[in-house]
């Protein structure tokens, strides 16, 4: 991915995953925006922040759910 890169989602589920920051999603450095539309992110965990998602550029989450997701970092469910 790069600047330009983006994810359109509709309808899914990103769960149990792990990682350092992000573990659902991390959207980092893209001129597009990224959508999430009815989705549900469930069961990750991060350990320095965002642990279902972590956003550090353009992003929207609509109708999402966001359950059971960690870090004992800042943003157990969404770090902005």
């Amino acid at each position: 991915s790069g600047p330009g890169a983006y994810i359109n989602m509709l309808r899914g589920t990103i769960s149990n995953n792990t990682a350092q920051a992000g573990a659902g999603v991390f959207l980092d450095q893209s001129d597009t925006a990224s959508v999430f539309t009815q989705v549900r992110f469930q069961g990750n965990v991060a350990a320095f922040g965002g642990g279902g998602a972590r956003v550090n550029s353009k992003g929207s989450f609509q109708g999402c759910s966001f359950l059971s997701n960690s870090s004992p970092g800042s943003g157990g469910a969404l770090l902005v």
